[in-house]
């Protein structure tokens, strides 16, 4: 694991302790940026991005098995993700004990559009409230939930600001999912240790679930604001960004000129 230089971008560097932000869980937490060496060259505009349209977030750190360097770069080199994690959790807890909770954010979920703050501080404190240790956020437009079509016939809801929170149902197959969402720490750190533990590495198999008496996850529909799948679908850019009207941003710039490009 190396902890790198300070990070260079148009902006400046990844803020730690940023004296704007909010009061609130935001303090007790971080916000863990994943991503690996293929996805590296997308950091510059994604760091953008989250100063325009989430600027009152958790401390923030990048976490990858690349080259990308920076103070508050997490690096483990030739790493498979859940190993890359557990050293990412591992270094939260000696840099930040006093955290409790860590925001999980994939690279290529970026933030299209403004991030709803004060409904996230809402939604994470009633999942909190009610003894839930995940809370997994949906991007909007999802066509098929199971909780909606039957395929968690008991599912039960919380409802705070107008939002349907879901608790997941022991049995889905991504009970540990990877959109992005809120986990109590200790609980997302031994999620990680059982996962590397039984040798379960990928994202995928990281997602599947441990047993029925895991803690209580929920999950809650059309909140984050992406696109559905990211903004990248089957390595290239997401078709939709052409189709959506979506607000400037340096990374929709960029992924507007690479899908134009594919489509002449």
């Amino acid at each position: 694991m190396v902890i790198g230089k300070p990070v260079h971008s148009p902006v400046g560097h990844l803020p730690v302790g940023d004296q704007s932000a909010s009061e609130g869980w935001q303090e007790a937490s971080v916000l863990l940026v994943l991503t690996y060496s293929r996805m590296e060259q997308y950091l510059p505009e994604f760091l953008q991005n989250l100063d325009q349209f989430w600027p009152n977030r958790p401390d923030t750190f990048v976490v990858t098995d690349g080259s990308f360097d920076g103070a508050n770069v997490i690096r483990a080199e030739h790493s498979d993700f859940a190993v890359l994690l557990q050293a990412a959790v591992r270094e939260v807890r000696r840099r930040a004990p006093e955290k409790q909770m860590v925001f999980l954010l994939l690279e290529d979920l970026c933030p299209l559009w403004p991030v709803d703050e004060l409904l996230l501080d809402r939604l994470q404190a009633v999942v909190r409230e009610s003894g839930g240790k995940a809370l997994c956020l949906h991007w909007w437009n999802r066509p098929r939930v199971p909780w909606k079509d039957g395929r968690w016939p008991h599912a039960s809801e919380l409802s705070v600001a107008g939002v349907q929170l879901v608790r997941m149902a022991k049995y889905y197959r991504c009970y540990n999912a990877l959109t992005p969402g809120l986990w109590d720490l200790d609980h997302l750190e031994d999620v990680i240790d059982r996962k590397v533990g039984a040798g379960k590495l990928s994202p995928w198999l990281f997602e599947r679930p441990l047993g029925k008496e895991e803690p209580d996850h929920y999950v809650v529909d059309g909140v984050w604001p992406t696109l559905r799948h990211g903004f990248r679908r089957k390595g290239e850019a997401n078709p939709m960004i052409l189709k959506r009207d979506l607000p400037d941003s340096v990374l929709l710039t960029r992924l507007q000129c690479e899908a134009g490009e594919r489509l002449q």
